[in-house]
């Protein structure tokens, strides 16, 4: 049982073996170690130093393989800000999975075709897919643009629209600039005036592994 001595040899052997058959399968192994660990270990385990040696070995691999760091656990977020920090409200050392583009300045607004009163464009589609929801663009009688979704209703799978709560301008170029912000990145499929407003793009894991190797090129010279 936890807290009796018999446990805390099995639990010295568990993490012995387990860290010695991932040295066996290379880098990756402490991934799977993690894995493995994360699903048998208690969360008062976790600060257990073999276990946390598994943990911060996992996240190197991870950080220079092109891993995005939004795809790891909150814990091991945790661990690799406690250990290297943060910039800003990133972590620091791992490189970010969005690269910032330049948006038009304001003032600056490229030639677009406005809408016409009750006119509805489509803008954006997220993902591939007759189930993918479909943004749309739609001048109001007042002048107004305002974001219209059409998609699948979770609650009676039955394709409606339905306005984008606080998603609308007074004018087209404004809406164009609110509609990249909010969708961060290209989608799927997006309208041509769309295009330029999107303030960052995903970078390919290659780019963050060049980055990554960058980054501890640089902390070996420091």
């Amino acid at each position: 049982m936890p807290g009796t001595a018999q446990w805390a040899v099995l639990h010295q052997q568990y993490f012995d073996e387990l860290t010695v058959t991932a040295e066996r399968a290379g880098d990756w192994g402490f991934v799977g170690a993690l894995c493995i660990a994360n699903n048998f270990v208690a969360d008062a385990d976790r600060q257990d130093p073999r276990f946390l040696a598994i943990l911060d070995r996992a996240l190197l691999v991870m950080r220079d393989d092109g891993v995005a760091f939004a795809a790891i656990p909150p814990y091991a977020r945790r661990r690799w800000e406690e250990v290297h920090g943060t910039e800003g409200l990133s972590p620091a050392a791992w490189p970010s999975a969005l690269a910032h583009l330049a948006v038009p300045p304001r003032g600056e607004v490229p030639v677009t075709s406005d809408l016409a009163e009750g006119e509805s464009r489509r803008m954006a589609q997220p993902h591939e897919g007759s189930h993918s929801n479909v943004i749309y663009a739609e001048r109001r009688s007042d002048g107004s643009v305002v974001a219209v979704i059409d998609g699948i209703d979770a609650a009676d799978q039955k394709r409606k629209r339905w306005e984008w709560d606080g998603l609308d301008a007074d004018d087209y170029s404004t809406f164009l600039r609110k509609l990249g912000d909010q969708l961060v990145t290209p989608s799927h499929w997006a309208h041509n005036d769309l295009v330029p407003y999107f303030p960052c793009r995903a970078r390919s894991r290659n780019e963050m592994r060049i980055e990554a190797s960058q980054l501890t090129q640089a902390g070996r010279k420091d």
